[in-house]
């Protein structure tokens, strides 16, 4: 099951996934989630599931006994998350229940408080940044310019890690051969035309009537 996945996300699932076994029994239930914890049947007034009560529960006993930080903390339920999904449990409360969208959030949130840096490392860029650049700090001339000016509309458009859209030491960087356009038919009616983007320049601009790009993302598990 863990090898569909990269392998620093695999130590990350399965450290959080560790935790999540550790916990269950101190709350009185299962990995799973199966068995009913008795304090929670006593009370017949629960404001929140069984489900939601046990993440929100297991994110306060990782915050508070292990001590980690929220950024971690929602990293370890990632791991639970997949865990659970690929044991046959429905987990969609989790991306519906709007108390553990709003707890995730503030624990994102307080992450940020406690880190002023994540503030200086994740500065925004507006597509006027890009524009601006393209047009006044770059030479159209240059292949090595036209190439940056690219990568950094690509990775815009398609909210890319940076290693999606650039070469780095992985091998899920962009590439031409991701890239495919859409040309006019030869005859009214006829069928589309597809070539790759190393026989785009054969063609007129004026036949071209879309573009179609992969992005091989390094995270499978998404």
């Amino acid at each position: 099951m863990l090898q569909s996945v990269q392998a620093t996300s695999r130590d990350s699932y399965m450290t959080g996934w560790n935790h999540w076994k550790r916990w269950s029994p101190m709350f009185g239930t299962d990995s799973l989630m199966r068995t009913t914890p008795l304090h929670f049947l006593e009370d017949r007034e629960n404001t929140f599931s069984l489900h939601e009560c046990c993440v929100l529960s297991f994110l306060a006993h990782l915050r508070n006994n292990i001590g980690v930080s929220g950024k971690v903390a929602c990293g370890y339920l990632s791991g639970v998350r997949f865990m659970l999904l690929n044991s046959g449990v429905d987990i969609r409360f989790l991306d519906n229940s709007p108390c553990i969208k709003a707890t995730r959030a503030g624990l994102h949130l307080l992450h940020r408080a406690e880190n002023p840096e994540c503030d200086r490392k994740t500065l925004p860029v507006a597509c006027e940044m890009i524009l601006y650049a393209k047009n006044t700090l770059f030479n159209s001339n240059s292949i090595e310019s036209m190439a940056i000016c690219m990568a950094m509309q690509i990775g815009f458009c398609n909210l890319a890690r940076v290693s999606e859209y650039t070469r780095t030491k992985g091998k899920h960087f962009f590439q031409a051969q991701h890239v495919v356009f859409t040309l006019t038919p030869l005859t009214e009616g006829g069928e589309p035309r597809y070539v790759s983007s190393t026989d785009a320049h054969l063609h007129s601009e004026a036949d071209v009537t879309g573009m179609t790009w992969t992005l091989v993302t390094a995270k499978k598990d998404s």
